[in-house]
This record gives structure tokens, sequence and C-alpha cells, in this order.
């Protein structure tokens, strides 16, 4: 709990609480201060903490330092740097009282911890002396400590003339991206500018290119309410606009645009007068013509979002009505009942998903379009307990019900006619009671068992564990999941946790062997230790194989990590050891070890050591202003002092944006030079890359460069449709250096964004997109949208209830994925001929055999794998790019003893979608297949599998739609790759497109993940289920869900300025907790904060001052002339530095309200005579802290 405390003269007061004396600390009293320690070991007494405070690898301590209006002055995470060093995150503020400059943090050398840096904004101080050493830089380049060189290290905002002062321009840190005064300057800005206007009836002109402003004319669409619960789009005489003046809009330009640009390069937004958002709009220029892209939202009545028409509908269009084919092909569809809650939806690609719903508005039942084409028809059910907890997930067959049949009515009904709404846990069956809707579930997908381990049926006795904690109310004690197209085959997962709700330790049932092994000592065995604040730093797995008989587990692998971090909890080094079966542990392998610069960037990642002290590899990262990767290494491999400052190097990589040579300065990769070493004596050119984007941020042509300048060996170029579908694409490659198209494709659609056919000029390729038949219907679809035939490629698939691909045939081979119920991939078996492949998927280990004995092939590690080779396991580590791309696979010299002899056993280079540039790969055996973005490769298709679909790099294409494509992406394709910019974007899981790993700061490796989720969750306590609910389309607001912002700027220092905020105001009597779950707030009949409570936060991307629960203290600027100016006008929200504030007075009244009550009098402490004294109160009143005489001083 977060424990708040107020200072002043140096005494202290907790409320209802004693006096304590407060050691004076190192902050300037002489300043407004908010005083946070967070200790990282367990302290007694606050006297014990006063001691400790001083010492940074005992208590993280961030002081906030406000002037007498109540602005944050200065923020100082006392000794918070890598090298032990205050981190200033100074403020600045014009005469309106506006922070008109963000500045970036610096680190001060200056051994006076936690005072306040008054010359931090000073010439040749403080941030500009730390980014501009001697003020000479006048453009942004590279220093040898590994920070940018900066003379413009802030972010300046530029407000519009006005009383209402909106913000106009948004800079950012960087030469390029400051603002810049003068008319002449402002044309060449390049920064984020915003304006806002309304609606005219301006039509646009396609023929444009140059100085199109754009249009601004509106179609007026509404929906009606049909009698029986569906909409009708109307638009009246199919040519209705809105009226002058009726819709605001604002338009936003990012970095890339300049004046000259007019229309092409903004998105306009436009918005009615209730503040719902009717249209999206942006401009693009294709060959000779304009382009106007509008995305459509459209309400009923009852203001109900009905439908959403993106621009493959062509909704701008005058004159002609857009037909019902369209809509179901094309558009976004949405109907309600009469309570307002969603019961059907239609989204591009596929049918429509129904929903039913209980009398506490809980969805019960979905059923999707191929569940609907079934006899009997199948229902995807969600039963809940008396807390709302989903517990039981399953498959409902509707008896009776015939194929193609809407049954939702009926169905709503058995709903309806069902009193009881929960289960209640019982000892028989499937623990849960059967008396909620439906009373008996045909397949039982998945249970889910909390609050106590007693009473569970057929509870696996091999993960009983004595002497755990038995507070476990609200906790996930144990999950069983069906494996699906099984009948009776399920994995148990139980999870024991410590006194403070932390998982230390979690069983862990697998399917090693498949149905036929299926028993309870196949399992793994995962326990957790952690440090005081909650940070795992010993995780051991045992992965147990049953014995001959079954009645016991046998130990295959031990592997045990070992977590090192640093005085603010960044992760500093990861050891594993790997114990084969009942042998001698290997030695322990520092796997990687991290070194930060002083603003908290990764500097430097060294990979595999036996001593801790030399590596095998060390790779570097430098970065720009902006935060964004500039080097990985360099693109050279040489030791250079700015980028890479060791020797031996085997992969670098070079990324320019603003200085490309077609600068890019919103993000876009404008280009990248990528070099690796030798492998197998052979040693190729640098490969360089240069990127061009249309005005949609989408890429059309990649230009290469190797040794021969200009030589466009590797070229590609892409063209697209409104929808962002590919229509065009051409691919080259390096034969025998000749330059030589292996691709010629174009692209037909016939129904929406589905791809029914791809045609090649190239013939009797042998690389790239292979074309096997020229015909109509090359590729069909289920009503899910999912791809089901190929005939390029041979390939006929079929769709388990997740739709995820379940069989695989193509050209004699044929391929089964066996999946548990909550998406989790577990075998896959391969045949060709007589001979079947199997690969078994544990949670990172990884098991590959033909015939009957399982073989283990590797376990992942953080930073590649361990290969299995006998009763030793060896280390390979992959070195990646900024998406996450396998570049090159790395191992030891086996004659080297000191595993200190790099050697490349793979390396990849990859085209813009992912495709691998066939002449340039080099492999070894064993192959590494986690490739592309770190993703699995499927060689029998050449897919790659992102967990919830998979992907074709050959084509630039998804095989399923978008589980989350109305999550802001309604205006693209729901089978087109991350928005079409593959080299700055990625997609973690297949569901949503997200920036690349580098721009978040170098996390984890997707795929490493698989092992991660076994630890992660013995962090967060999450069930080894995933229920799936279809969710309403729109914000809590009612507004649709919009286009998400990319922001790829890398954490530069986790701090204040990066913490999980919660509103100040919310939706009355509530109580609201932020995505980490490290803050809650709860919310009064105004809406307003009354309480707020703060608790430890999970590892990644925690603000160093907030992983354990914190002490707050607060001292008011000891001159009683500047308190008056603290006081904020009536009806004014609260700023954060306002809120311990408010919550503190509120305490101070309900105490003396108390007191009043109970007759007064009180004297808590020190009280001399006369009313309430609760600390050093002399005479009369109430005082506080420090009162003298009469009043109230607080």
């Amino acid at each position: 709990m977060t424990l708040i405390y107020h200072l002043k003269k140096g005494l202290l007061f907790f409320t209802g609480a004693l006096l304590i004396p407060l050691a004076a600390g190192a902050q300037t009293t002489s300043q407004n201060y908010v005083r946070t320690r967070a200790p990282r070991l367990k302290v007694p007494t606050v006297t014990k903490l006063d001691a400790l405070t001083p010492t940074k690898d005992s208590v993280q301590t961030t002081i906030e330092y406000d002037d007498g209006l109540g602005r944050s002055l200065q923020t100082v995470q006392q000794r918070a740097s890598f090298g032990g060093n205050d981190v200033i995150q100074p403020f600045s503020y014009d005469g309106y009282d506006r922070e008109d400059k963000r500045y970036l943090p610096y680190p001060s050398t200056s051994t006076s911890y936690g005072s306040y840096r008054s010359d931090a904004l000073n010439s040749g101080a403080g941030v500009n002396a730390f980014y501009n050493p001697g003020g000479t830089a006048t453009v942004d380049g590279k220093q040898s400590n590994g920070i940018v060189l900066t003379p413009y290290p802030f972010a300046q905002t530029g407000f519009e003339a006005s009383p209402l002062g909106r913000v106009i321009e948004q800079g950012a840190a960087g030469t390029a991206w400051r603002i810049q005064g003068t008319a002449a300057e402002e044309s060449s800005n390049h920064t984020q500018r915003s304006s806002v206007t309304t609606n005219d009836q301006a039509a646009f002109n396609t023929s444009n290119v140059t100085s199109n402003a754009g249009s601004h004319k509106v179609a007026l669409y509404t929906a009606r309410i049909n009698a029986d619960g569906s909409r009708s789009l109307l638009r009246t005489g199919n040519t209705a606009t809105y009226v002058n003046g009726q819709l605001d809009i604002a338009i936003n330009r990012d970095e890339n645009w300049i004046p000259t640009d007019k229309c092409f390069g903004t998105t306009e937004t436009f918005k009615d007068k209730e503040g719902q958002v009717v249209l999206k709009r942006t401009y693009n220029i294709k060959g000779s013509a304009a382009q106007m892209l509008s995305t459509y939202y459209v309400y009923d009545e009852r203001n109900q979002l009905s439908f959403v028409l993106p621009p493959g509908a062509s909704p701008d269009t005058s004159g002609v009505a857009i037909s019902q084919a369209v809509l179901d092909s094309k558009c976004y569809q949405y109907r309600y009942d009469g309570r307002g809650r969603l019961t059907m939806k239609k989204v591009p690609g596929k049918g429509w998903d129904l929903m039913v719903y209980n009398k506490l508005d809980q969805v019960v039942g979905t059923q999707d379009s191929v569940q609907r084409m079934k006899a009997p028809q199948e229902w995807t059910v969600t039963k809940y307990d008396a807390f709302g907890r989903q517990v039981v997930t399953g498959i409902y067959q509707h008896p009776g019900s015939t194929a193609g049949t809407n049954n939702q009515a009926v169905v709503q009904a058995l709903v309806a006619g069902v009193s009881t709404y929960w289960e209640t846990p019982v000892t028989t069956g499937n623990g849960y009671t059967s008396a909620a809707w439906p009373l008996t579930v045909t397949t039982v997908l998945g249970v889910v068992y909390f609050d106590t381990y007693t009473g569970i049926p057929n509870f696996p006795t091999a993960y009983v564990v004595t002497g755990n904690t038995t507070h476990t109310a609200g906790l996930v004690t144990a999950a069983k999941t069906l494996v699906l197209n099984t009948t009776a085959d399920y994995l148990w997962t139980v999870n024991y946790y410590d006194e403070e709700g932390k998982m230390v330790r979690a069983f862990k049932q697998h399917y090693l062997g498949g149905s036929s092994s299926l028993n309870q000592y196949n399992y793994d065995d995962v326990s957790t230790k952690y440090n005081f604040v909650q940070q795992p730093v010993k995780v051991t797995r045992t992965h147990y194989m049953k014995n001959a008989g079954g009645t016991a587990g046998t130990p295959i692998l031990t592997s045990t990590d070992s977590l090192v971090y640093d005085h603010v909890g960044r992760k500093l080094k990861t050891l594993n050891t790997l114990k084969d079966g009942t042998n001698t542990a290997q030695a322990q392998v520092t796997v990687v070890n991290n070194i930060y610069n002083e603003i908290g960037q990764l500097k430097q990642k060294r990979l595999h050591s036996l001593n801790g002290t030399t590596f095998l590899q060390n790779v570097d990262y430098r970065y720009n202003a902006r935060g964004w990767v500039t080097n990985v290494n360099n693109g050279a491999l040489s030791n250079d002092p700015l980028t890479s400052t060791d020797a031996n190097d085997q992969f670098g990589m070079d990324l320019k944006y603003d200085d490309a040579a077609i600068p890019q300065y919103n993000g876009n990769i404008g280009s990248a030079k990528t070099l690796t070493g030798a492998l197998s004596g052979t040693t190729l050119p640098a490969l360089t890359y240069n990127y061009k984007y249309d005005k949609l941020n989408r890429i059309v042509n990649a230009i290469s460069t190797t040794a021969i300048p200009n030589d466009n060996f590797y070229n590609e170029n892409f063209s697209y449709d409104v929808m962002g579908n590919m229509v065009r694409l051409n691919r080259y490659d390096n034969s025998n250096g000749v330059r030589t198209v292996i691709d010629s494709l174009s692209f037909g659609y016939v129904s929406g964004n589905k791809v029914d056919r791809i045609d090649d000029v190239v013939t009797g390729g042998t690389i790239g997109f292979f074309e096997a038949v020229k015909q109509a219907g090359e590729y069909t679809y289920d009503g899910n949208g999912n791809q089901l035939t190929d005939l390029n490629k041979g390939i006929t698939q079929a769709y388990n209830i997740l739709n995820l691909p379940q069989t695989v045939i193509k050209s004699g081979v044929s391929v089964a994925y066996i999946y548990d119920a909550s998406g989790q991939k577990l075998r896959k078996l391969s045949t060709s001929g007589s001979i079947t492949t199997i690969t078994e998927y544990i949670g990172g280990i990884q098991y590959e055999y033909t015939g009957t004995t399982p073989v283990l092939s590797f376990i992942q590690t953080e930073e590649g794998r361990a290969r299995k080779s006998g009763s030793v396991y060896k280390y390979e580590h992959d070195l990646k790019d900024h998406l996450g791309d396998t570049r090159i696979t790395l191992t030891w010299n086996l004659s080297d003893a000191t595993q200190m002899t790099p050697v490349i056993s793979q390396r990849n280079d990859y085209y813009a979608f992912g495709y691998t540039i066939q002449s340039l790969a080099n492999v070894t055996s064993p192959q590494n297949n986690y490739l592309y973005n770190h993703k699995e490769l499927q060689t029998e298709t050449g897919y790659y599998d992102y967990g919830a679909r998979f992907y074709d790099p050959a084509v630039g294409r998804w095989t399923a739609v978008d589980p989350l494509v109305e999550d802001g992406q309604e205006s693209t394709s729901p089978y087109g790759y991350v928005f079409d910019n593959p080299v700055r974007l990625t997609d973690p899981d297949g569901k949503a497109p997200c920036c690349g790993t580098v721009a978040q700061g170098w996390e984890e490796p997707a795929a490493y993940a698989a092992y991660s989720a076994l630890t992660a969750a013995t962090v967060t306590g999450a069930a080894y289920i995933t229920i799936k609910i279809i969710t309403h389309p729109q914000n809590s607001d009612g507004t649709p869900v919009m286009q998400r912002d990319e922001n790829l700027r890398a954490p530069i220092l986790q701090g204040a300025s990066n913490k999980n905020k919660l509103p100040d105001e919310a939706i009355p009597n509530t109580v609201v907790t932020n995505k980490p779950g490290t803050t809650s707030k709860v919310y009064g009949p105004d809406g307003r904060v009354q309480k707020e409570h703060n608790k430890g936060h999970p590892e990644v991307h925690t603000p160093p001052n907030e992983k354990k629960d914190h002490v707050h203290d607060r001292m008011p600027n000891p001159n009683p002339g500047n308190l008056n100016k603290t006081k904020r006008m009536k009806g004014r929200p609260p700023k954060p530095n306002e809120l311990q504030k408010d919550k503190a007075k509120a305490e101070r009244r309900q105490e003396e309200q108390k007191q009043k009550s109970s007759g007064g009098g009180s004297n808590n402490s020190g009280g001399s005579s006369g009313g309430s004294s609760n600390s050093g109160g002399s005479s009369g009143g109430s005082s506080n802290s420090g009162g003298s005489s009469g009043g109230s001083s607080n």
C-alpha cells in the first residue's frame, strides 16, 4: 500500500499516527517538493529508511520540486543513472503557464544527491552541457559515451495565439525536429502540426497532385433501426451532404509534411456537434492521380455505431447507393438489442458474428458463420461465477438446429429462461454446478479454478504441494484446458503463491507423445524466487517425462535462470545453467549482460560468457535524439568509438531517418545498411536499401546497393489499392552477377479484400513466387475469412474452432497441427510418403523426431537457443535487426575451450515483406527456423507462424482476417501486413501492427515468449486459458475506436514521465485500475479521485520509483507568502501533484470531524491545551504540524 506523509520543518506527520522526527535529507528545503522513496529491501522502521536513503542500492528516491503555483519545476531521480548519478528532468513554462518545452532527462555528476539543480536550463550547463558539450555543435551527432549529440535537447510546443491556446505545432528533440520561428523557416519545419476548421462543399480534384487543398465535403449517411433490429444505411438521394459548418475538422500533419504538400500527408478527423467521429480522411498520390481515402462512421438514432464505410466502399461517390453486397464484403456492420448491447456484427471478409447475453449483461454465447453452418449449430459459451469471473468455456450444440439458419432469437430466449446466472464450485464433474445457461455444455474447452485447492475434482496428485499459502482468494489456483479435436484430453496447470500473491511455483502438464502418452507425470515444474521489489531473481524449470510405468516423472532437463538487476531495477544479467536429466549440471553461462548509458538506453548487449568477464559477442546500440535506433554495431563492422567499441563484431546495421538520401522525419526508415561476418569462409558485401514511401507511409520502392553502387540487384517495388491490398509487386535477385526479375505479380480481388488470383509474368523460376495455375478462384476462403486453398502453392487447409490451421496438404505432404483450447500450439506432424516428422512445442522446449521415441532438439533461451547434442547443450545466439529478424545465428568454434571464437552457422537477408533473399542465404545444419520477426518458418508451406495467424512473406499477406481488425484498423485491409510499412513495423502476435522491437527498448525476443510464458505467469498469476469474448467496437464514450498512434520513440529513461497514469476524473462511484495493475483510483460521487492505491509494478516498463509499495512525503515551501498561491479556482481539475494534497486535506477533515463527533479534546501527541493537537500544537484550535497558536496549520 502507499503510505503518504507530510514533512514540514523536520517533523513527520502520519494521519492518525504518532509524531516521528525525520532525519534531514539531501533535498533542497528552500523549494516545495514531494519525495517518493521506494525501499529495495525490507525496512522495519522509518528511522531505518532514513538511514538507508542515501544508499542507491537500498532505496530509490525521486524528488519532485514544485513552484508556488503547483507547477513541476524539476524531477530528480536520486542516483538513478547507470553510473549512480542523479537524473534530472527539468520543466519549462511560457508566460501563460504552459509547458512550452519538454526537455530530455540528463544525469548530473554533482554529489549533492537529490538537490535542486538551479542551473539545469542554463546555457553551457545542465541539460545543454550534457547533450552538447562545449556548446559548439549545430547539428545532431553522436558522443563516445553512447549519448546523442544535439544542440536541441527538448521538444517544443507551439500554441495558437488565441484565448483557447490550442496546440498547433509539436516539435521533438533534435535539430531536424525543432520549431523554427521565421516564416521562411516555418515552411520547412519537420514537426507535427494541427489546425481546425469546419466542413464545406468544395469538391475533390483527382487530377491535381501539386497544389491540392483536398475536400471538406462530407456525405451525410444515417442508419435507420428497422422493426427486426437490423439497420439500413441511408443517404437522401444518394447525394446528401452535411451543411456547411456542421462538422468540426481536426487536421493533423506529421513530420514529413511541408506546406507545398497541401492535403497530401494529412489526416482529417470530422466530428459532429455531439463529439462523435463521423469521418476520417487521408490523401495520397498514385501515379498522376490524387486519391481521397475516406472512412465514414455511421450512427443510428440512438447514437450507436451501426456502419463503418472504409475507402474500399467508395463512400464519397455521389449518385450511387452502397449496395448490400458492398456492405457485406467491404464494410463493418453492427446491430444492438433494446438494451444497447451489441448482438450482431460483421467485419469485412467474415460472416456475421452473433452474441447472446444473460440478464447481468454478460456475454454467455457467441457464434461465428462457420459454427452456424454446422448441423446442429454450435455456440461458444462462457460461464461465470458469482464474482463475474469466467470459469467455464465450451461448445454448445443447439439441439434440432439446421445449418445456415439464424437461431439467435431462439437461443437468447433459452438464456432468458434460465434464472440462475452463475455457477458455484462443487466437488463433482468439472468442479462447478450446471445451473446457468446452457445447462449442458457439449464440449468443455476449459475450466478455471479460483480461491482454493480443495474440492477440485480430479486434481492431479503429482502437483500437490504442502506448505504453500492458503490466502489465495481471488487468485487462479488451477486450470484445465482441452486439447482440440480430442474428447477428453485435458492439460492441467496448477499455480502456488506466497503471502503477497506472487506465484512461486507452477505446474504445467504437457502433451509430449500425444494422446496415447497423456499422463500427469508429463509436466514442467517452475519455481520462482523474488527480490524485495517483486522481481524474479531465480527461475528454475524442471522438465519431466513419465517413467515406463507412468507412475512417476523422470527429469529430462533442468534449466535455471538467475537474473541480476541494477539499483533501479534494470535487468543487467541473465545467467543460465542447464542440466541434462540426472547428470551433472553444465557450467553456468552468462547468456546476456546488458550495459546502459546514462539516460537508461541499452548501450551494449554482451552475449555468452563462461567467466562473466569476456564474451563471445558484444552488440552495441546507438540512438538519435528521438530515441530511434540508428546503429546496431555499425554497417562497416569497424571499431568505431562512436557506434561500436569492440572488434570481432559479426553483424552490423546502420539505420537512417532524417539523414537518408530521401529524408524521413516521421519515423519511417529512409535507408538500412547491413553487413555480416564470414560464413564457411565466404564474406558477402554490405547490403544497403534505400526506401521510398507514398503519402500514406506505405513502402513503394526498395532500392538496393551492394559492392557495386546502384546495382539494384535486390530491388522491389509495390503498389496498392485504397485499402492497402497489394496490387503489384516486382522483385529482383542476383543470378550469377546478373540482375534478374524473379517476380512480377499482379493481384486480383473479387470480394472485398480477399485475393482471388495472383498472376506472375515470370515463368519457370525456381525462387520467389511460383505460379502453378492462371485462373479465377486460385484462392478460396471459409465463412470466417480463413484461406482454404492456394492453387499456386498447391495448398489446401482446414481450421479449428480458433481459426488456426488444423490440417495443411501440399503436393504430397500433409501437416497436422494440434492446439489446446487457449491457442497454444502443442504438436506438428508433417508426413511425406511413409515418414512422419513430429515437432513438439512445450513452452520453448522443442522436440523433433520420427518414430515413437521423442528426441529433444533444443530449449529457447533469452537470446536464442541451446541445442542438445548427446547429453550436452550447446548455445546458439541470434543476432537480430531492429525488427527482431534473425540475421545471424552464432555459436563458437568447438576447438576453443573458452568459447570465445565466434562461428556463424546461418545468415539470412530479407526483402521488405520478409521473403528471404535466396542468393544471400547461407545455412549449415541444423537449420534455425526462427527467422523473420523471429517467428517460426513453416518449411512445408513457406508461411510464418505468428501465433494468432499465419503469414505469407512471398506476397505480403496474412492467410486469415485480423482478429483485432476493429481496433483502429478499419481503413486498412484485414489481410494486409503492418499497414504496408514492414521496414518500420512488426506484428508481435499476428493481431495488430506495432513498433519494432528496438523502438520498444529491445525487450525479450518474441520467440522466447513461449518459454517466458511460464515464468511470466509466476509474476502475473494469469490462468493458462484464454476465453474469447467479442467486444463492442466503441470507446467508453461511445466513439468508434480510432487509428492507433505509432510512437516509435524508445523510452529514454524509466521515470515519472512514463507512469501508467489514471485520469483525475472518471465515472462517479467507480474504481479504475491501470493496465499493469499497479495503480487503482477510487472515484467519488462527483467523479473526482477519493483514494489512490499503488502497488508493485511488473518488471517491464516500470518506473524505478514504483517497483514496490512506496512512501510519499511532502515539503511545503517554508515561505508562508507562497502558500496561498497553491489554491486553484473552483471547477478546475486537480493537477497530478495536487492529488496527494487533496487527499491529505480530506483525511484531515475526516479526522477532525471524527474528533468533533466524539467530543473533541483529543490530544494525540504534544498538544498542551485546548482543541485537538496531532503534533506540536501548543495552544488553541487544531494544529497538525508545527501550529503555534490559534486556527489550523496544515
